[in-house]
């Protein structure tokens, strides 16, 4: 078969049967660049579905049983004391962690080759402030889910580190997780309401039964204060 470098454009022929099954990276001849190459005749990587998970409940309703109770015993042991105001005040502190008015959009599910590691498969998409004040450091976690829903993997990533598709191709795993998980950018901090922020979460060695991705938003805080 005949390969060609994606470096140098160097054509060269190789024999398909030292290709690994699911791929091997070979060094180029001529400029000694490495990349990856796919046996001929590979059957296509299945597409992976994306899955629009609603945020679940369980959690606020356990929640408010126990604080329901701390309020009845608190009226039927401490006389006065407003147990509506302190039900109120505990609601409104503890039960948003940023996340319930950040919304997402063109989310997009693509696989990239990348020389290190092979076939990758990349999610990114856009999160919009919902709230009607900044907000800033926003998270999202990506998961991948079988046919039955069952979570595969999880991956947690920080809003505005993005890579560009030859950082994707080129860069090694651990590169690619740090990035997108690292420190908060500028375009992060301070999301004005109604603006829109990217994200970006990458997935590699896909278990064989996956079969749908999600994104889920996992937090944000209000606005912060820029010393200048």
């Amino acid at each position: 078969m005949i390969v060609k470098c994606e470096m140098c454009h160097t054509k060269f022929r190789i024999d398909p049967s030292e290709i690994k099954e699911g791929g091997s990276r070979i060094r180029c001849s001529k400029c000694k660049h490495l990349f990856f190459v796919e046996r001929p005749g590979n059957p296509s990587t299945p597409p992976i579905r994306h899955r629009a998970i609603k945020r679940s409940r369980t959690i606020y309703l356990g929640m408010l049983i126990v604080v329901l109770g701390l309020g009845f015993y608190a009226l039927s042991h401490l006389g006065k004391f407003d147990t509506m105001e302190y039900f109120k005040s505990l609601v409104y502190r503890n039960y948003d962690p940023g996340n319930r008015k950040i919304i997402l959009s063109k989310v997009d599910g693509f696989f990239e080759k990348n020389t290190k590691v092979g076939r990758i498969f990349v999610v990114k998409g856009m999160a919009t402030n919902g709230y009607d004040k900044p907000r800033s450091f926003i998270k999202v976690k990506g998961l991948i889910l079988n046919e039955q829903g069952l979570k595969l993997i999880e991956k947690e990533v920080i809003c505005g580190n993005v890579l560009s598709s030859h950082q994707l191709k080129t860069l090694s795993p651990q590169e690619i997780d740090s990035r997108l998980s690292g420190d908060t950018v500028p375009s992060n901090i301070n999301i004005a309401p109604k603006q829109s922020v990217p994200f970006m979460v990458a997935f590699y060695n896909l278990p064989q039964d996956s079969s749908e991705f999600s994104i889920e938003v996992v937090s944000s805080q209000p606005e912060v204060e820029i010393s200048r």
